[in-house]
């Protein structure tokens, strides 16, 4: 059996898509920096340099990955890449895309996997997720809404995986005879 990289994107997400506004997330949901903190934990982290740089540190526990056209660009304690080709040629196992909407794109034709906090409001904003196509997607697992005491808005989370060709193949086809 053949080693890979597996990777999961996360990220939370308004009820159009938005992520982002002028560098910064437009909410604050500590409920859900927490689970990410959880979730991402001793694991590969990988963003774009205006995340990281956003961020302005590198996250404890995780070792970062950040993608950066500059080839000059260095972070000590920090992988630097310029494309999601260099790294599938060098790491097996399992990393997250933390963002943003740039390397969400740029990384999504090689994920395995989505993990979205659906936040149930709709903000301002410049950064969106990529659109999730339904027939590439499939929701695997969710949570019910909830709202603990510091987040700013009601939320939940779903978890996708992306489907076979048989899976597509049987959803094009009960298409057809629908």
């Amino acid at each position: 059996m053949s080693k890979k990289l597996i990777l999961t994107a996360i990220a939370a997400v308004d009820m159009n898509g938005c992520i982002g506004n002028n560098n910064a997330l437009p909410w604050k949901l500590k409920s859900d920096m927490d689970r990410f903190k959880e979730v991402t934990m001793g694991s590969v982290v990988i963003m774009g340099r205006k995340t990281f740089e956003s961020i302005g540190r590198l996250l404890p526990g995780r070792q970062t990955i950040i993608v950066s056209r500059n080839p000059d660009y260095r972070v000590p304690g920090a992988m630097v890449i310029s494309s999601p080709e260099e790294l599938i040629s060098q790491f097996v196992g399992r990393a997250f895309v933390i963002g943003g909407a740039e390397i969400y794109n740029l990384f999504m034709p090689y994920v395995a996997e989505l993990d979205i906090t659906q936040v149930m409001t709709t903000v301002k904003g410049d950064a969106f997720f990529p659109a999730i196509d339904t027939n590439e997607w499939k929701i695997v697992s969710f949570t019910m809404p909830y709202q603990a005491a510091l987040d700013d808005h009601v939320m939940f989370h779903k978890r996708y995986v992306r489907r076979t060709e048989e899976e597509k193949a049987e959803r094009k086809l009960g298409e057809a005879t629908a």
